[in-house]
Formats: C-alpha cells, structure tokens, sequence
C-alpha cells in the first residue's frame, strides 16, 4: 500500500512539472539583439535580431542579406528549397547564431520571417 501512494505521488508531481515546462515554453519569446550591440563576445551564442534588408547577394547555396537595424550585419541564409524573396527594403526577423567568417561578424539564420 505504502508504495502505491509514492509511486502515484511521483507520478503526479512528474505530470504536473511537464505541463509547468511545457506552459513556460510555450510562452517564452526570446528579445531582440541590437545589431549594433553585436560583438565578438556573442560568437557561438543564438540571437534574434529585426531590421531591413539593405542588400542581397545570391550565391550558389546560400543568400547573403545585408540588414540594418542601426548598424549592418550580414546575415547567412542557406538555400533549403523554400522560395526566398529578400528585397532591399523589406523587413526581416532573423533568428541564428554569431559566427566569425575572415574577421566579420556575421548571422548563420536558422528561421527568418518577414514582417509587415
């Protein structure tokens, strides 16, 4: 008897601290970096940043999106057969990781949305 009630115990504890986790997760939204705030120390780290696309470089694999927001950053965007259409002054959300290409500071994108 004794080890049924720990067992339904542990069980209910383990239940209610998934749907904490879950709740908190779903309603976490990570803030915005400033480009200009983009620094050396933030190499490796995700980050999400918005701003405007000021140019667009198109190579075999992969877009390069310059975007402003105070300052320009280049943004890395992998061709993933998805139709992109980045045009000189639409506005882009950018969520991906600080890397360090022969000495800038640039975004490898994991998730871009366009903003209205």
């Amino acid at each position: 008897m004794g080890v049924s009630i720990i067992l339904r115990l542990a069980l209910v504890i383990a239940a209610t601290g998934l749907i904490i986790l879950f709740a908190i997760s779903s309603t976490y939204t990570m803030g915005y970096t400033r480009t200009y705030d983009i620094s050396t120390s933030d190499i490796g780290k995700d980050i999400r940043i918005r701003g405007s696309v000021i140019s667009v470089r198109e190579l075999d694999k992969l877009f390069l999106v310059k975007v402003a927001e105070e300052k320009p950053v280049t943004v890395v965007v992998f061709k993933d057969g998805r139709l992109r259409n980045f045009s000189q002054g639409s506005r882009i959300d950018v969520f991906g990781q600080v890397r360090e290409f022969e000495g800038s500071l640039e975004v490898v994108a994991e998730k871009v949305s366009y903003l209205r």
